[in-house]
């Protein structure tokens, strides 16, 4: 009896570690072809489109359908240590893996409103960063190529992206710089 309650326990075991990670790690959005990336590296205050209570003080970024911040609009929110993307986008499989897909770029390590026009459908990729952080990639159609790398740490957040795609807009009202 003890015996076939220790084999049982290594298969439970076996199968925990064999568990895949969250099937929500990378998601296609088939009507998104443009989007907003609204970057705090610090947090920001109470930002009046957002409503009274929108006040976040620690690094993140939000993503959403270009020139919305409506909740209808919304696609990813990345925070340090978590983060949210849409439940209106296809689960796709998280292969292949992301890398930087090439062409000039800008790096980004303030405030910024970036608004990415994209040719084909897009694709939000989350993952934990090894020494702290989360990041965000996002993909055009289901490749390795990213046009856009999120980096969101407690201290040295950093959004890179493809300036072929993307161009910096102004803030919304209330953002501090």
């Amino acid at each position: 009896m003890l015996l076939a309650l220790i084999v049982l326990g290594l298969i439970g075991s076996t199968a925990a570690l064999a568990a895949p990670r969250s099937a929500r790690d990378r998601i296609a959005c088939e009507d998104v072809k443009s989007v907003d990336l609204l970057f705090w590296p610090k947090g920001h205050g109470v930002i009046p489109a957002f409503g009274p209570n929108s006040s976040f003080p620690t690094p993140h970024m939000e993503v959403y359908r270009a020139g919305t911040t409506a909740n209808a609009g919304f696609l990813a929110f990345i925070g340090t240590s978590e983060w949210n993307l849409a439940t209106g986008c296809r689960v796709v499989d998280e292969e292949p893996f992301v890398r930087w897909g090439g062409g000039k770029k800008a790096i980004v390590r303030a405030t910024r409103r970036i608004r990415c026009r994209f040719p084909g459908i897009v694709e939000l990729k989350t993952s934990q960063l090894a020494n702290g952080g989360s990041r965000l990639q996002i993909t055009v159609r289901h490749t390795a190529a990213g046009v856009v790398d999120a980096a969101i740490r407690d201290a040295g957040s950093q959004l890179t992206y493809r300036t072929a795609y993307c161009k910096r807009v102004t803030l919304l009202p209330g953002s501090t710089p």
